[in-house]
């Protein structure tokens, strides 16, 4: 149901339907974990064909299919028999916009798990995630490396679709050398170089985050241009480059746990070099495009939060750091350009 529709609709049919949103995350993670958009890349089949592929029960799987092409996720196109429609040709892995291990993340035990304490985090101001896990997202990651693969995966995805617009908004080719700090297997990084052949790059990120960074380097021609250096951020951040890219970091941060962040980033810049943080922008006041989900996604997992121009000025602003501009793109990710103060 739109925002339109919701408003139009008796309030307890909307409540009720707003509500309902997790259902639809399920159903639609368990088709991402069973690959059913592969199976129907080549056209329309019947329930039993898919159920023996991927080694489902067919009554389960015909319901579940049901459900989703009834609201509009998947076609069905006889009694028993379903096919991809515009919606769900992303949920093929092979597809260029591919999203498929980023719904899966969406709809993973251990997020789902946090959001189920939005009470308590509500009511305490603690992040859920440490308080269930008792410790931290990457901690959890170490001991759990098939969730880890799906969320760098998932990093790759979310990068790849919106680079473009990045790559439009800021002027990256201003750079020699350029640092993707906590940049995963490369993909924004990669991109970048792709854009600009005279640039020169590091990818900076724990071993397990870079460990397919040599394929993506490799497939898109930039691999001779890019040192990989594993290590973590709140140790240490390499010296030697006038640009340093942090993509869906510093919204993962709480304003004290950012404070070693930008601590291990100063000593690295020079005046002429620039911090380019990408992450969501709130606006400043009521209206526009809110992150507001995305936004409490970070409130429930590591305490962090997306933020206005105001709030990331004064976050730079209590780290030695001067927010310089700001550079709107057309998705919800914004370019936040800071220097040395």
């Amino acid at each position: 149901m739109s925002g339109t529709s919701r408003r139009l609709a008796p309030p307890p049919a909307s409540l009720l339907e707003a509500a309902s949103g997790f259902w639809r995350t399920h159903a639609i993670g368990a088709v991402a974990r069973l690959g059913v958009a592969d199976h129907l890349a080549d056209g329309p089949r019947d329930v039993a064909s898919l159920a023996a592929a991927t080694g489902t029960d067919e009554d389960s799987l015909f319901r579940v299919l049901r459900a989703l092409a009834a609201d509009g996720i998947f076609r069905r196109t006889g009694a028993r028999t379903f096919a991809l429609n515009a919606i769900t040709e992303p949920l093929r892995g092979d597809h260029p916009q591919s999203v498929r291990h980023t719904l899966i993340q969406m709809s993973s035990d251990w997020n789902q798990r946090i959001w189920a304490d939005m009470t308590t985090t509500v009511t305490e101001g603690r992040p859920a995630f440490p308080r269930q896990y008792g410790g931290y997202l990457w901690d959890y990651f170490v001991d759990h490396p098939d969730d880890g693969e799906d969320f760098h995966r998932s990093m790759r995805e979310l990068s790849r679709l919106d680079m473009p617009l990045i790559l439009a908004a800021h002027d990256f080719g201003r750079y020699e050398r350029i640092a993707d700090v906590g940049g995963g297997s490369g993909q924004l990084l990669a991109g970048v170089l792709t854009a600009n052949p005279h640039v020169r790059g590091v990818l900076y990120d724990l071993p397990a985050a870079t460990a397919d960074a040599p394929a993506v380097l490799g497939a898109a021609g930039v691999a001779d241009r890019v040192e990989v250096i594993n290590g973590s951020f709140f140790d240490h951040v390499p010296p030697g480059c006038d640009g340093y890219l942090m993509r869906n970091i510093v919204h993962g941060l709480t304003d004290e746990q950012a404070g070693p962040v930008f601590d291990r980033l100063r000593p690295a810049f020079t005046p002429r070099t620039r911090l380019v943080v990408l992450d969501c922008l709130v606006p400043e006041k009521p209206g526009g495009n809110h992150p507001g989900f995305l936004d409490l996604q970070m409130m429930v997992g590591s305490g962090g939060r997306e933020r206005s121009a105001s709030e990331m000025a004064a976050l730079f602003a209590a780290n030695g750091f001067q927010l310089v501009e700001v550079q709107r793109t057309a998705s919800p990710t914004a370019i936040f350009v800071g220097r040395l103060a």
